[in-house]
């Protein structure tokens, strides 16, 4: 028996195997294409804000004070949670609540004792991520 023949006959039919398996290439290309894109006037404001001040007083002098502020949801899908805010005459602002888009929109600010005659301001902003939407501002009076 000749050794030497199914020694070759085995080199041979590994390099046709060989042969017959696709290679892969790959290369980097300068362009590409991504998925949605997000900007800032992808985020849509609320359509408003609404408030309702609410005094308790003793004769005649105002004792305490708190502003319920409620706003409709955004029209954006990418809305994620509002921020709401409470501001003085002088737009600086006092208290800051959160909520997620989930969550019921409205708070409840507890007005501190220089607003209960002044004025103020209450500011919804829609939020997604680090983005934020225009801000909507509703100006309202003290007791």
């Amino acid at each position: 028996m000749n050794l030497r023949r199914p020694l070759l006959v085995g080199l041979l039919a590994g390099t046709v195997s060989l042969g017959a398996v696709p290679l892969a290439h790959a290369a980097f290309q300068t362009g590409a294409s991504a998925g949605p894109t997000f900007s800032a006037a992808s985020l849509g404001p609320v359509p408003s804000v609404a408030t309702n001040r609410r005094c308790t007083s003793l004769l005649g002098a105002v004792l305490s004070a708190s502003l319920d502020v409620t706003w409709p949801a955004s029209s954006s899908p990418w809305v994620g949670g509002y921020r709401i805010e409470l501001l003085n005459g002088s737009e600086t602002v006092l208290q800051t609540q959160t909520r997620t888009a989930a969550q019921t929109r409205a708070v409840t600010f507890v007005l501190p004792d220089l607003l209960l005659t002044g004025t103020y301001s209450a500011r919804v902003v829609s939020t997604f991520q680090g983005w934020t939407s225009v801000p909507v501002t509703r100006l309202d009076g003290g007791c």
